[in-house]
């Protein structure tokens, strides 16, 4: 809805732009006056309005912008209109319609190709986890260990390089290993006793492996993992079940944070070789709402198309 704050950028953009445009639209060899110009200029207001009311993601491109693109439009089409057309008005108008939309689309585009892209890798941990679980952010409690046996399960691995592989697929995101669905930071304290050395270090090497022999190397480029602790940098809940772990590893702490990119070409998870069986087929996976799910066939052909299909389709189906 155009609230008041839009309405206020559109005075705010627009006035001006007519008071500018009109007296330097008088200097020209026009024949329309000073308000024919101000007419074409207010229908190209007028467009950009409907077009950001019909059109979610034209409003990528803000008000001012959009405001500066209708005055030039509008007068670039008087200017033309009047050396082709002795009664310029009605020409200037439907020039107005057609360069104000295409004024748009060009600004849309450009803004789209150079917005930095969705980003929560610059958020501290401890907001993340007070914000909870989004397209963009999942927990996990552990990333070796089944806390229900206590044994590794690779399975839990498994939704481990699931989650990533969505992200990488999807728009990015960051994966918190160590923080139940709670949001209560349990630490990396469970997975520790499950890797060869039992700390930080060989922590990170393993959760490498896992990805790289998954996702494969070239989806490795676009992950970034770290380790902090939520309850001492930003007043996050400690989980009771955190204290056992805590007393034996001084690591067991941290939250193991993984920041993945949005991929540039679609990414295949491998899954675990199951014993006596054949060489498991590759997955695709993204996600949806706050979970990751697998896609068959018909709806990943439909997923490439508009994720990765042509530019000019990713910008108006975002």
């Amino acid at each position: 809805m155009l609230d008041l704050l839009i309405a206020g950028d559109l005075l705010a953009g627009g006035v001006p732009a007519i008071v500018a445009v009109g007296p330097f639209a008088q200097t020209q060899p026009f024949e329309g006056s000073y308000w024919d110009v101000a007419a074409a200029v207010a229908l190209g207001f007028g467009i950009a309005a409907v077009a950001r009311l019909l059109v979610p993601r034209v409003r990528s491109v803000s008000w001012p912008t959009s405001a500066i693109l209708a005055a030039l439009a509008g007068s670039l089409s008087f200017g033309l209109a009047s050396a082709l057309d002795r009664d310029p008005t009605l020409l200037a108008l439907l020039l107005t319609l057609v360069l104000t939309i295409l004024f748009l689309l060009v600004g849309t585009v450009v803004e789209h190709r150079f917005r930095p892209a969705p980003d929560v890798h610059d958020t501290p941990t401890a907001e993340l986890i007070r914000i909870g679980e989004s397209t963009e952010v999942e927990f996990k409690s552990t990333a070796r260990r089944n806390t229900h046996t206590g044994e590794r399960d690779p399975v839990i691995e498994s939704m481990v390089a699931r989650t990533v592989c969505g992200f990488l697929n999807g728009r990015g995101g960051t994966l918190l290993v160590g923080v139940t669905d709670e949001g209560e930071v349990l630490g990396i304290g469970p997975d520790l006793p499950l890797v060869k050395v039992p700390d930080v270090d060989r922590y990170e090497l393993f959760v490498t492996d896992l990805l790289r022999t998954s996702l494969g190397l070239p989806a490795m480029s676009r992950v970034r993992i770290g380790f902090d602790d939520p309850v001492a940098d930003g007043g996050a809940v400690r989980s009771d079940a955190a204290g056992k772990w805590a007393d034996r590893n001084e690591d067991a702490q941290l939250v193991c944070r993984i920041d993945v990119e949005p991929s540039p070409v679609p990414v295949y998870m491998t899954p675990p070789r199951v014993k006596g069986g054949g060489s498991p087929e590759p997955e695709f996976w993204v996600r949806t709402g706050n979970g990751t799910r697998s896609l068959r066939i018909d709806e990943m052909l439909d997923y490439h198309r508009s994720r990765w299909g042509g530019w000019f389709r990713r910008v108006f189906s975002e």
